[in-house]
């Protein structure tokens, strides 16, 4: 048995940053961070950069992510919801006939459950990725819905209100697990389960 958290002890956040100028050790951790794909790259290796920045704490992990290469990848299914936005560059994604384009400034959810086909020339994005079934139970405590029957029904937010939602959503979910004196890892501020 696990002895009680202080509730005034800050939850630890895991951090983690990576820059390489190797387009396959690239693809290797996004296949580790987000789910298997796998990749069809090209143009110039000499110029190509990525990096990868990531903060997690319990079941929520934020990222922001930088990619330079023209990449075109068949995706198997994610491990987690995974809601993105674009902050620069574009990124394609494709399931069955829905082919969606998220440019600069756009937010997107990727498919979840099946796989895909994504496509991007040069990107930077911030991530922001959340335990699906979690999200299914809390759909189904607030919205009526039935957790096992929940999905999302396209990548784009129903409405551009929404879609403003996910952008400062994902924005300030980085920004304050990238913080030190963030006020999301320190418990005393959630509210108490009941």
């Amino acid at each position: 048995m696990r002895p009680a958290q202080n509730m005034t002890d800050p939850v630890a956040v895991q951090r983690f940053a990576v820059r390489t100028r190797d387009p396959e050790l690239a693809h290797e951790l996004i296949s580790e961070t987000y789910g298997v794909h796998r990749p069809r790259i090209s143009g110039s290796r000499e110029r190509f950069r990525f990096a990868l920045r990531s903060s997690v704490v319990g079941s929520v992990a934020s990222d922001v992510m930088t990619h330079t290469m023209s990449t075109c990848a068949s995706v198997e299914p994610l491990r987690h919801l995974t809601a993105t936005y674009v902050a620069a560059g574009s990124v394609a994604v494709r399931r069955g006939r829905e082919d969606d384009r998220l440019g600069p400034g756009d937010v997107g959810l990727y498919p979840y459950g099946a796989g895909f086909e994504a496509r991007w020339n040069t990107m930077d994005l911030g991530l922001l990725r959340l335990d699906f079934d979690k999200v299914a139970r809390l759909a189904a405590q607030t919205a009526d819905v039935d957790a096992a029957a929940f999905r999302f029904l396209g990548v784009r937010p129903v409405s551009a209100r929404m879609g403003q939602f996910w952008r400062d959503l994902v924005v300030y979910v980085h920004r304050e697990l990238a913080t030190e004196r963030s006020a999301i890892v320190h418990p005393w501020c959630w509210p108490r389960p009941r």
